[in-house]
C-alpha cells in the first residue's frame, strides 16, 4: 500500500480553541423560531448518561470523553414540544473526536457540508466533528421543517468552534498513512482503544489481544472493478514497540497460512515474497515497519 492520503475526511493539523460544550449550544431564537425547552444539561467524566438506560457511554469513554452538554429545542409553530436534541461532546483532542465520529458513521449514510465540515446525515440524526468536539443532533419527529432546523442548528454550532489548521499538531497521524487511491468515501475508521469490528474477520480474531492496537482501516474498490463492490480493506495497526509489531506480524502470517491450508477460511493458494504474503483470490499483505503492522485484507 503505497502513497499517502489526501482525504479531507480528517485534517492533518489543528488546534482548537477550548470552549465549554454548553457555550456551543444554540440559545433561544438563535435559530429563528426555535427555543430551548429548558436550560441545558451537562455530563462530566464517568457520569456520562448515568441516568439514560440505553446511552452506551462506553463507546465515548474509549475515545477520551471529557464532558458533554445537551439541550432540547421546540418550535411554537410546531406545537411547543421537544423536537430536536442537540449534543456537544468534548473528546479532549481532534484525534479522539474524529475517531468516535468515524466509528459511528457508515459509508452508506448521506453526507453534506456543515460549514467546513463533512457531516453524516442519517434518517433521524446528523453527526459531525470539528476540532476536539463531536456534535450529534437528533430529530424526534420527521418533517421538512424539523430537518431544515437541524441543519441550521448544526451550522450555528460549527461556526462557534474555532480551529487553526496551520498549527503543528495532529488529530490522526495514522489516517494519513493510508493511501487515498480507490478508497470508498467515508469508510475510514480510526480506533484508538478498541477491538477490530467483527466484519474484518479473520483479522478480528487474530488480533484480539488483551491490549488491542490503535488502528485505522479503510475500505477500497479495485481500480479494475466497475461494479463499485468492495474488494478489500486496508489496515494499519500500531503497537507500542517494534518487537510487539513484529511478533504480531509473524503470528498473523502463520495463522492465516494455517487457516488457508486447513480450509478454515476461503483463502487459497499462498505465495510468499520476502515480507509480503498474498493469496490468489483473497489478498492479505502484512508487514511490519517500526511499530506498525500494515495489512491489506480482501
Amino acid at each position: 500500500m503505497d502513497g499517502r492520503s489526501k482525504n479531507g475526511d480528517s485534517r492533518s493539523a489543528s488546534v482548537t480553541d477550548v470552549v465549554a460544550p454548553v457555550d456551543l449550544l444554540p440559545a433561544t431564537n438563535e435559530v429563528l423560531g426555535w427555543e430551548r425547552t429548558q436550560e441545558p444539561g451537562v455530563y462530566i467524566g464517568d457520569k456520562l448518561y448515568y441516568d439514560v438506560p440505553f446511552g452506551n457511554p462506553k463507546q465515548y469513554f474509549r475515545y477520551g470523553f471529557q464532558r458533554q452538554a445537551h439541550v432540547e429545542l421546540q418550535s411554537p409553530k410546531l406545537g411547543s414540544r421537544p423536537l430536536i436534541l442537540a449534543e456537544v461532546f468534548d473528546m479532549g483532542s481532534p484525534e479522539n473526536a474524529y475517531g468516535i465520529f468515524s466509528s459511528i458513521r457508515l459509508p452508506q449514510d448521506k453526507h453534506r457540508m456543515i460549514g467546513n465540515q463533512m457531516a453524516a446525515v442519517m434518517d433521524d440524526r446528523l453527526l459531525f466533528w470539528k476540532g476536539r468536539y463531536l456534535i450529534d443532533i437528533e430529530m424526534y419527529e420527521f418533517a421538512t421543517a424539523i430537518r431544515e432546523a437541524t441543519f441550521t442548528v448544526a451550522q450555528e454550532i460549527e461556526k462557534k468552534i474555532k480551529v487553526n489548521y496551520n498549527a503543528n499538531s495532529s488529530e490522526g497521524p495514522l489516517v494519513s498513512l493510508l493511501p487515498e487511491e480507490n478508497q470508498v468515501l467515508y469508510s475510514t475508521h480510526l480506533g484508538l482503544d478498541a477491538k477490530l469490528p467483527q466484519r474484518y474477520w479473520p483479522l478480528t480474531d487474530l488480533l484480539a489481544g488483551e491490549q488491542p492496537p490503535r488502528f485505522v482501516c479503510r475500505t477500497y474498490n479495485s481500480s479494475r472493478s466497475g461494479s463499485g463492490d468492495t474488494d478489500y480493506y486496508g489496515f494499519i495497526l500500531e503497537y507500542r514497540d517494534t518487537d510487539t509489531a513484529q511478533q504480531v506480524w509473524q503470528i498473523t502470517r502463520q495463522s492465516l497460512k494455517d487457516s488457508a491450508l486447513t480450509g478454515q477460511t476461503h483463502i487459497s493458494q499462498i505465495r510468499i515474497r520476502n515480507m509480503v504474503k498474498s493469496y490468489d483470490q483473497n489478498q492479505v499483505i502484512i508487514k511490519y515497519q517500526k511499530n506498525y503492522v500494515i495489512a491489506d485484507h480482501l
